[in-house]
């Protein structure tokens, strides 16, 4: 592309965000009214508030999408480390996992693999331009307050990638933490048993009891003007877990991981505003065990990543009705892979961005939403050599209020690229309110995903004629919130142009697939009494793979996407205990585009216990698998059998 045009590009991306920034608010200030409502602050804790959807914070029966929000209590009570395992119990989410814990795990959204679910950290891309991907492995479940997660089409508010939706995963700040210092040890273990190596057989292992460990510490601190939180965290595992093939036990080898990192947070409050200062650094080692088909491979792999971020919150931004929320982020992503007999392949991702979001309630009848937000991608490979991306945007939303009940939300947004195409992308939402606790909600919306550098100029199997893929949704929805129930569902379609997929035997990357995705899902909470209270999630999922001339009479599926997923969980949560018991369930899928194998489908039941023995002194239990189901989520990568995870945690 060149230079003239990306200029061109560039102002028509920030030509709205400039305007309405500068001109909205003194053109429109005369019109404020004593009678308006105050904007929501952004530092609401209440479970039925969400920000992602439209970039304010509204109640969750208020905005047009599919909204699930995971809070703090809920991740406390999973038992589970990170947050795909947490994410992955939400309907319509898909956890692709490679087994051991640390390794590569990626999250699918109504059939959108994980470059098009756009997941962002405190409201800021997380996906990187490397390979569109972002390992959630990473993201320790000890540094977040809540997971909002929206599903369906969201590029119009936050660009590329957001095809299946958004996953913003919202941080702990130093005013959250209830404790001065928190301590906690987790102890991981496999039950040991008699395996094979497929010649000799073994006694065994009683070292699988001792498998992992995981040491957690994080400190709050109020300086008056400023509050502070620091955590810290280490984990070191073996992953020897046992799995079964061709009718043998088998002990997976190579899959050795020791992780550490940290998170600083500090935040400044003022009356209307408040200057939140993060940083998360994360550095990882692991073993690369490959696909068990074949002979174990001696691979490792080094992770650094470093993500700092830089958040400004005015309520009251020149006047009452004007909110302004400004970010700048710089993140640095180091990736080393090993191959016994080879040199080191290595490759340095560095990323720094801006983005900011202003909203104006000109009345009770109309709101301006709009911003504008810029990237610049440069990366270090021995395999691309040094490649560079700058991404600029601006959107524009505007919430309207029909016979003071029906709300309609337009929305535009317009993304340029220095290396592809630029995209324009809108949509249309409406909440119909049905009582004062429940609502009717449909949305339409135009989302793309953008090639990833990889895809454009791998020297081997890269395309640089790729263009943006293009997808249109749909929802139709139904919300509920009330004292005792909730409820969240949807019936929605998607349908994809100029889908990227590559095959073999070059596996080259073109814009030659169309894709059809159809179906419902439904989130439902019900508190039966004061402390015992059921989940259930479900989700059916239709899809129809329309490429090669293709027709929806062919009933071609898309490969790795399941038709049916369910969970459902009991919780029991008093002053002393909280206990929950899951079960979760996924039907088979197509292994690849040849539509011959599948896996099977699988059923995993999870238990999980915290004990308050004392205010400041906790023990905790979880036990996953509790069936020992042998199943695989990605071919050819088997997961654990029972994993019991011991802990205790001290609070001063």
């Amino acid at each position: 592309m060149s230079t003239q045009l990306l200029k061109t590009d560039c102002v028509r991306a920030l030509f709205f965000f400039i305007v309405m920034a500068i001109a909205l608010p003194a053109v429109l200030s005369a019109q404020e009214t004593a009678d308006t409502r105050p904007p929501v602050p952004v530092t609401e804790t209440n479970d039925d508030i969400v920000v992602t959807a439209t970039r304010i914070p509204e109640n969750t029966i208020e905005v047009p999408q599919f909204v699930t929000t995971i809070t703090a209590e809920d991740i406390e009570a999973s038992g589970k480390n990170d947050a795909a395992e947490i994410i992955a119990e939400t309907a319509g989410i898909s956890l692709s996992d490679q087994g051991p814990d640390g390794s590569l795990q990626n999250l699918m959204i109504r059939g959108a693999g994980s470059a098009r679910v756009l997941v962002l950290l405190d409201g800021m891309p997380l996906n990187n331009s490397r390979d569109g991907q972002i390992d959630m492995s990473l993201i320790p479940s000890e540094i977040i307050d809540r997971i909002e997660i929206v599903q369906g089409g969201m590029s119009i508010m936050y660009g590329a990638d957001a095809v299946g939706g958004v996953i913003n995963i919202v941080t702990k700040k130093g005013i959250n933490v209830d404790s001065f210092l928190n301590i906690k040890y987790t102890q991981t273990a496999y039950i040991p048993q008699t395996f094979s190596d497929g010649s000799d057989t073994y006694s065994p292992d009683p070292t699988a009891l001792l498998d992992g460990k995981d040491l957690t510490a994080s400190a709050a601190f109020d300086l008056g003007f400023m509050s502070l939180l620091a955590i810290g965290r280490f984990e070191q595992a073996e992953n020897k877990f046992y799995f079964e093939q061709s009718g043998e036990s088998i002990q997976r080898i190579n899959a050795e991981n020791i992780e550490g990192g940290g998170f600083v947070s500090g935040s400044v409050p003022w009356k209307t505003g408040t200057a939140i200062l993060s940083v998360l650094v994360n550095a990882k080692s692991s073993g690369v065990p490959g696909r068990v088909d074949g002979t174990p491979d001696e691979n490792t792999q080094e992770d650094i990543q470093i993500q700092t971020m830089v958040e400004y919150n005015e309520q009251e931004f020149i006047f009452s009705d004007l909110s302004t929320n400004a970010k700048i982020a710089f993140s640095q992503a180091n990736r080393t892979f090993n191959v016994p007999g080879y040199d080191p392949s290595s490759t340095a991702l560095s990323t720094v961005s801006a983005d900011i979001t202003q909203n104006y309630h000109t009345s009770d009848l109309v709101s301006f939403i709009y911003g504008g937000a810029c990237t610049y991608d440069y990366i270090q490979s021995e395999y691309l050599g040094n490649r560079d991306r700058f991404h600029a945007s601006g959107f524009l939303s505007a919430p309207l209020l029909l016979f003071n009940a029906v709300e309609i939300t337009p929305a535009v947004r317009y993304d340029a690229y220095s290396d592809i195409d630029g995209a324009l992308t809108y949509g249309i939402g409406s909440v119909i309110p049905v009582t004062d606790e429940s609502s009717i909600k449909i949305s339409f919306a135009k989302s793309f995903h953008a090639p990833t550098l990889y895809e454009l100029f791998d020297p081997y199997m890269g395309n640089a004629l790729l263009v943006p893929e293009n997808g249109y949704s749909g929802d139709i929805g139904f919300s509920f919130a009330g004292d005792d129930l909730r409820l969240e569902s949807a019936v929605f379609a998607r349908y994809m142009t100029d889908e990227i997929k590559s095959y073999a035997p070059t596996y080259i990357p073109y814009n030659i697939d169309t894709s059809f995705y159809t179906g419902a899902e439904a989130h439902i909470e019900y508190k039966l009494i004061s402390k015992l209270h059921i989940e259930s999630n479900v989700v059916f999922l239709y899809s129809f793979d329309l490429s090669g001339g293709r027709t929806f009479s062919d009933n071609a599926r898309i490969a790795l996407v399941p038709m049916w997923e369910a969970q459902a969980a009991v919780l029991w949560r008093d002053d002393v205990i909280t206990l929950r018991l899951s079960g979760n369930f996924t039907s088979d899928r197509y292994t690849d585009n040849t539509l011959t194998d599948t896996l099977p489908p699988y059923f995993t039941l999870d238990a999980s216990l915290r004990y308050t023995v004392m205010e400041w002194f906790i023990l905790t239990l979880a036990v996953d698998n509790i069936l020992n189901a042998q199943y695989q989520i990605v071919a050819d990568y088997p997961m654990p059998g029972t994993t019991i995870r011991v802990g205790m945690e001290l609070q001063f």
